[in-house]
Parts: structure tokens; sequence; C-alpha cells
């Protein structure tokens, strides 16, 4: 699930782990702005994603780290983030890059070079 409003940076890394994720499994996610299946990757930058902001409040995800960081981001494990969804990896950035750099850090973790286009 990405925010549809997010910087298109992001939007783009976000497609690029779609791929990354395709070329691993085999199977391409499907790209979603709202919940529709049980397991899910929430992805965006704190302020822009709804979602994440609501997380955050809720005490959900931990984003004190991220506080006035510059490129930061954070990748988090939530169970039953929404009503239907199980579970759900959540990748929030401090600020557009720190997202980017968190999508391409999941990329990087399941295996996909960052040099590979």
């Amino acid at each position: 699930m990405v925010g549809k409003d997010d910087y298109p940076g992001v939007l783009r890394a976000a497609r690029d782990l779609q791929r990354d994720i395709q070329k691993v499994t085999g199977k391409a996610p499907q790209w979603h702005t709202s919940a529709a299946a049980s397991d899910v990757i929430i992805v965006g930058t704190l302020g822009r994603h709804p979602l994440i902001d609501e997380l955050a409040r809720q005490g959900r995800i931990d984003t004190r780290a991220l506080a006035g960081q510059w490129e930061g981001f954070l990748i988090q494990a939530v169970e039953d983030p929404l009503p239907g969804v199980q579970r759900a990896l959540v990748i929030a950035g401090s600020d557009k890059r720190g997202s980017i750099y968190g999508i391409y850090t999941l990329s990087e973790q399941i295996g996909v070079s960052p040099w590979h286009w």
C-alpha cells in the first residue's frame, strides 16, 4: 500500500520494490492505495501517508528516532494494522529520501542488487 499523495520518487521506488519482489518470488504483488489483502507492505513518508501517520499516533510504529532526521527510515512488522489486514511490513521515511532508502534497503535484503536496473 502506498500513499497516493506521496512524492513521485517514493512511488517510483515502490514500483521498483514491486518488480524486485517479483524477481525473487516469481509473483508480482498487487499495487494498492487502500487495504485489499491480509498481508501487505505499507510504504510512505511521514506526513504524506495518512495510514503511516495513524500507526505512529497509535504507537503501533515507533517513529521517535525519525523525528527531525534527514533521510531516516524504519522497517517494522505490525500485526493487525487495519481491519481485514493480518500483517503489514511498514517502511516509513522521515522524508522522501528516507522512504526511498528504506525501500531499496528492503530490496537489497531480499537479494536484489541496488545496481540492477
